[in-house]
């Protein structure tokens, strides 16, 4: 829920621009995805629904967590290795999109930009 939390908040403040992995190479399950399917968790908070695909991840999940904004907007794309989280790209308004790193559970802050959440901010 904080993950939800700290999406909303930066969605409050203006409009987003579409989120592409042109930094990373985002690549297994539903990675490919541009939109969310019909089976995508539906969530709502302040008045705004979001969209996340796949809702939830079994422990050794290999491949990418979406969020996307009611109008299909992406606005984080999350890569898992065997359960752990490795990447994510995240666009903030009026910004472009930025990457983050993660190693054993841990940001790696000097390869990610400043804004990024650690693991325990994205887990639900």
């Amino acid at each position: 829920m904080l993950m939800l939390r700290m999406l909303f908040c930066i969605l409050l403040s203006s409009a987003l621009t579409p989120v592409s992995a042109a930094g990373l190479n985002f690549s297994g399950s539903n990675c490919e995805l541009s939109a969310p399917p019909k089976d995508a968790l539906q969530r709502e908070q302040r008045g705004m629904a979001l969209q996340i695909y796949p809702g939830a991840l079994p422990p050794n999940y290999s491949g990418c967590r979406k969020f996307w904004l009611s109008n299909q907007q992406l606005m984080a794309n999350l890569q898992y290795q065997k359960g752990q989280l490795k990447h994510a790209e995240i666009t903030e308004p009026k910004s472009r999109p930025f990457q983050c790193q993660y190693a054993n559970n841990q940001l790696l802050s000097a390869k990610s930009d400043r804004r990024c959440p650690t693991p325990q901010d994205l887990a639900e």
